[in-house]
């Protein structure tokens, strides 16, 4: 049995993706649907003893994006509907309902472990998979950390708010 975890609108309503999951959480489907023709189509699927739902949604120019597990890191990929190519993955993770997309769509931004595995910083990287750089110094050191989920692009895309916390500094 599957049920509808999640689901996104394309930016000109002709298309929706729908995440869906295995009540066990040991598979997990994106799929399309398409308003006009009905037809339902299958983009991403992942299985495993435990498999962590993930974002997703569409670019303006109507790419689907998502992240996955599917090479044993926290990937982000851009489907176009021919081809599904990584745009970042590893060896490092992307925390998980962590990423932001440029208003134009054409840099994403996320939490992201490069140096270590406790030590989380805003990375941004083109849609192209180029330009891979942390943005956030917040260097680390035991315990500090941007917190998942607790940044912000403004809505020109030029300003990030961080909110985050270190062992002298809590939230």
């Amino acid at each position: 049995s599957y049920f509808v975890q999640s689901a996104e609108w394309s930016p000109d309503g002709r298309r929706v993706v729908a995440q869906l999951a295995a009540f066990d959480r040991r598979d997990l489907w994106l799929a399309t649907g398409d308003m006009a023709s009905g037809t339902v189509t299958q983009r991403h699927r992942s299985t495993g003893l435990s498999v962590t739902p993930a974002r997703f949604g569409f670019l303006p120019d109507g790419r689907l994006w998502f992240q996955s597990e599917a090479n044993g890191n926290s990937g982000l990929y851009l489907d176009d509907g021919r081809n599904v190519r990584a745009v970042v993955n590893g060896p490092f993770e992307i925390g998980y309902e962590t990423v932001r997309w440029s208003p134009d769509g054409q840099r994403a931004y996320f939490a992201c472990n490069r140096r270590q595995p406790t030590h989380w910083e805003v990375c941004r990287v083109d849609a192209d998979g180029s330009g891979l750089r942390e943005v956030t110094a917040l260097d680390g050191g035991v315990g500090s950390q941007v917190l998942w989920d607790s940044f912000r692009l403004s809505p020109d895309g030029r300003q990030l708010a961080v909110l985050h916390s270190a062992p002298l500094l809590p939230i």
